[in-house]
Order: structure tokens, then C-alpha cells, then sequence
């Protein structure tokens, strides 16, 4: 695959000006754009070497930079979250969603018996627990969301 970014380079490999889209150079090569292709116009592929990043961490894009061997790559800066933060990702989005779409399960005229009442009212104080119940949740997969009353258990991959 091709880089998406390409920085041309004066005869000393010292980059000239800025980075450059691949489909600008395409349209100056008058075809698709390879390493090889573009070094005919004296310009250098720049390694999009985005990170991997884990639910505890976000990024942005920060420049690019010439390393110690010649080549360009972009560079990122990585912020991570406090578990606060990553428990706001998991579960506080969906849970205030599960809790809003449940409201009306305790209003006064909901027509729901006095055991289906309660049983919705288990269900919110769940949801409300979420946080402390699953506190050092780093991943979607570490949360057990409770079920809605009368939803049927989720059937295991097999």
C-alpha cells in the first residue's frame, strides 16, 4: 500500500516545504503514486505509524519529523485517561441512554403492575451501580450490562 502522505526533499534528503497528499502527486505523475514513482519528483513517502491505542487512551496528530535514518514519519501525541474518564467512555453514555428510555417505568401512571414496577426499578438501580460495580473496567468486554425485565438472556457463541 501507499503512503497517504509523501514531503519532498532537496538533494541532501532536507525536506522542502510541507507534506503533500498522495493524490496530488498522483495527478503531477499522471498515474498512481508508488515510493519509486514519487522519488522521480524527489519526494519521500512519510510512515503514517499511528499508534495503537488502547480504550484508556486517545491521540492527535502533532507534525511529522525526519528521523536519525533518513526516513519521515507522523507524529502523535498520546493522552491517557484517568479510570474516571475511561468509565465515562464505558458505561455512563449507554447507561444514562438505558436510564432515560426506562423513566417511564416509575411514573405514577405507568401502566405496569406493582411487581413489574419493582422489577424495572432493580433494573435502573443496576444500571446505577454500573460504575462502582465494574470500577476498573478497561474494556467494553469487562462490563456485564444487566437486562431489561422480561429480556431474554444472551445466547453464547459457540
Amino acid at each position: 500500500m501507499s503512503a497517504l502522505f509523501y514531503i519532498q526533499v532537496d538533494s541532501d534528503g532536507n525536506p522542502v516545504g510541507n507534506p503533500v497528499m498522495a493524490e496530488n502527486i498522483s495527478e503531477l505523475l499522471g498515474g498512481p503514486v508508488t515510493p519509486e514513482a514519487a522519488i522521480t519528483l524527489n519526494y519521500v513517502p512519510i510512515d503514517e505509524n499511528a499508534p495503537t491505542l488502547t480504550y484508556s487512551q486517545t491521540c492527535r496528530y502533532i507534525g511529522w519529523s525526519k528521523k536519525e535514518d533518513g526516513t519521515f514519519s507522523m507524529d502523535y501525541e498520546i493522552t491517557n485517561f484517568t479510570q474516571e474518564e475511561v468509565l465515562d467512555r464505558l458505561i455512563r453514555a449507554r447507561r444514562l441512554f438505558e436510564l432515560a428510555n426506562s423513566d417511564w417505568t416509575q411514573t405514577l401512571d405507568a401502566p405496569l403492575t406493582a411487581e413489574a414496577k419493582a422489577e424495572w426499578a432493580t433494573y435502573r438501580q443496576a444500571l446505577r451501580d454500573l460504575p462502582s460495580t465494574f470500577a476498573n473496567a478497561t474494556c467494553p468486554e469487562d462490563i456485564t450490562w444487566p437486562l431489561r425485565p422480561g429480556e431474554p438472556a444472551p445466547v453464547p457463541p459457540q
